[in-house]
């Protein structure tokens, strides 16, 4: 009997990864497309870690907590909606971190030329001389549809021919052929092989989102995902977000 006990012992000794927890996140689509998915096949590599990751939208992520199952371990979310989130003690202590910025980009069909949006006046008058911008239907929750749709009805922008997309979002669109010009998170342009990005958005628009992920006070494994928040930050990590369009500021 004690040589079976001493060679179950070896065997979980030097194969721990069979042994390893699964680590649940609930993330909204821009951030699963920014480098997440990425960094999850890495750390698995690595630890032996597996990981469930739940979708919401972000205006849905705050009811998604309570309903997603398994119940999970660390959220992903705009930064002013996280300080509420931890403000309520929805976040344990200690055990949130920083990601980066999502900026939105103009992006066009592969091939095609790429106009100069260095300034407002510049991007303003490129979206004018589009045949059609395409962009997310801002009524399905989705935060970004939501600010292009805004900066699209500014005043500067009168003129620029438009459209929501009815099958998917923007730069979906835009790689159907719906469109010549599309309006999208950069991390989502660049998901597109079809696409190109131009660049992001002049900076005096802030037309961006901020995004942080931390450990919910409810986790179930709180350990686990603590070490996970440590790794998605370390500068390896931090390349791989940025090479996907969620830089550190």
């Amino acid at each position: 009997m004690r040589s079976v006990v001493g060679a179950l012992a070896l065997v979980l000794a030097v194969a721990p990864g069979a042994y390893a927890e699964e680590i649940n996140l609930l993330s909204p689509p821009m951030i699963a497309n920014a480098g997440l998915k990425e960094i999850n096949t890495r750390y698995t590599g690595t630890s032996g870690v597996t990981f469930k990751i739940a979708g919401a939208e972000i205006t849905k992520l705050a009811d998604a907590i309570k309903t997603t199952n398994p119940p999970p371990d660390i959220i992903f979310m705009p930064t002013d909606m996280m300080t509420k989130l931890a403000v309520a003690g929805g976040v344990k202590d200690g055990a949130r971190v920083h990601l980066g910025r999502m900026q939105i980009g103009l992006a066009v069909a592969k091939g095609a030329p790429h106009p100069d949006i260095s300034t407002v006046a510049k991007l303003a008058a490129a979206l004018r001389a589009a045949r059609l911008v395409v962009y997310s239907d801002p009524s399905n929750g989705s935060l970004q549809a939501r600010m292009i749709d805004a900066l699209l009805n500014r005043p500067e922008f009168a003129g620029v021919r438009k459209q929501v997309s009815s099958k998917g979002n923007g730069i979906a669109a835009l790689a159907r052929g719906d469109g010549d010009m599309a309006l999208q998170l950069v991390c989502e342009i660049l998901d597109r092989p079809e696409t190109e990005l131009v660049g992001p958005l002049p900076a005096e628009l802030n037309a961006s989102i901020d995004a942080d992920a931390a450990v919910l006070s409810g986790a179930p494994h709180p350990k686990e995902a603590a070490t996970y928040l440590s790794y998605i930050t370390r500068p390896e990590s931090a390349a791989i977000w940025a090479s996907k369009g969620l830089v550190r500021q």
